[in-house]
């Protein structure tokens, strides 16, 4: 006798023979393929392809964005304040309207650590009883007195140009915007370690890294770091501060040189410390 399948088992096969054909869950697929993750078929991706053509392209800007993501891994290191200050480096605390003087004396310190100005001889002297805030002449005049010169960088146009810098000292005007308006404020950079200190209390001190140097929207983001709740952030300007050593009126001495090689990054700070203390 033969048997017919029912009107339920034709619908049961071909419900499998479509879940099979369409609707079969597949392993797991990339979100990108990585420079060595080999071929899209090897990588679990299907190997029915209707336009080869395509298929290629698509694996070409997958690795690109792999690449450019992993060029984006990394980052600048956060240091904390107390052992940044143990390695001889100035760290100050203070506010939005003591950041030039603050930002200058940290500045004045790592470019002639042998000097001898506190960090409220550099406020009196830039803001006294004057209620408004200090000018660049003004810290450039203040620093003249004890042997260093403050001469802004015009070609330092932007935070990658900045930290490629890998010595001297810098004092940096940032341009800050928040929902309640635009303001300015001032930092220091040292080229030798990659620090950037601000006088915020508690605030962890960035160390920049070679990844921050790849391109200004990395280096931008260790200033986005110190002010997270800012809206736009703009490296107005940096300015190097430097020890005078040339000077017409005598010779240049044995100090002298030693600052100038400590200057050029020819030996490190505590090298140069090392020396002074034995002279």
């Amino acid at each position: 006798m033969e048997h017919f399948t029912s009107s339920k088992q034709l619908m049961v096969a071909t419900a499998t023979t479509t879940l099979k054909r369409k609707d079969a869950p597949r392993g797991p697929r990339p979100r990108s393929l990585g420079p060595s993750a080999g071929s899209a078929r090897d990588a679990g991706a299907e190997e029915r392809v209707s336009k080869p053509k395509r298929s290629k392209k698509k694996a070409k800007f997958a690795k690109k964005r792999v690449e450019k993501e992993k060029a984006e891994d990394g980052g600048f290191a956060l240091l904390a304040r107390g052992e940044v200050r143990r390695q001889g480096v100035f760290v100050p605390i203070g506010n939005e309207r003591t950041c030039l003087p603050d930002a200058l004396h940290v500045a004045m310190k790592n470019a002639k650590p042998s000097i001898q100005v506190r960090q409220n001889d550099v406020r009196a002297a830039l803001m006294g009883t004057v209620a408004a805030d200090p000018t660049f002449q003004m810290a450039k005049t203040f620093v003249s007195q004890y042997g260093l010169d403050l001469q802004y960088e015009r070609e330092l146009n932007c935070p990658k140009a900045l930290f490629e810098r890998r010595h001297g000292s810098y004092l940096v005007q940032l341009q800050i915007s928040t929902l309640a308006g635009t303001d300015y404020h001032y930092v220091a950079y040292l080229g030798q370690t990659g620090y950037v200190v601000d006088n915020e209390r508690g605030a962890k001190v960035p160390m920049v890294v070679d990844t921050d140097r790849r391109s200004n929207k990395q280096a931008l983001r260790v200033f986005r770091q110190l002010f997270p709740r800012a809206t736009g952030i703009f490296m107005k300007s940096a300015s190097r501060v430097s020890p005078i050593i040339w000077n017409t009126q005598a010779p240049p001495s044995l100090y002298d040189m030693f600052l100038e090689l400590l200057d050029d990054c020819k030996i490190s700070r505590e090298e140069y410390i090392h020396i002074m203390n034995n002279q």
